[in-house]
């Protein structure tokens, strides 16, 4: 899982929600979304892990994504065509 190798750590901002049981909490983002006639894959290199803040932005067009300034991780190879949908198509 994604969430693993980021130590569920959000790779815009860095949090890591730490829930009452000890565990952490993350949420993937598909950067191309899968449906509604984007028709992004469901592979890794379209999935950001992100804070649930960060995922709504991302999921709203709120946010632009600037892949220099993703966290990143050793095994996992963010597709920057994907980054660049996101902010011609999603991002407002």
């Amino acid at each position: 899982k994604r969430q693993t190798l980021h130590n569920n750590k959000c790779q815009i901002c860095g949090l890591s929600i730490q829930l009452s049981d000890g565990s952490f909490y993350s949420e993937a983002h598909h950067i191309k979304p899968l449906g509604d006639g984007h028709n992004g894959p469901d592979t890794s290199d379209n999935i950001l892990i992100l804070c649930p803040n960060h995922h709504v932005e991302c999921d709203y067009g709120v946010k632009k994504l600037d892949k220099a300034r993703l966290s990143k991780v050793v095994g996992h190879r963010i597709n920057t065509d994907f980054i660049d949908y996101h902010n011609s198509q999603i991002y407002k």
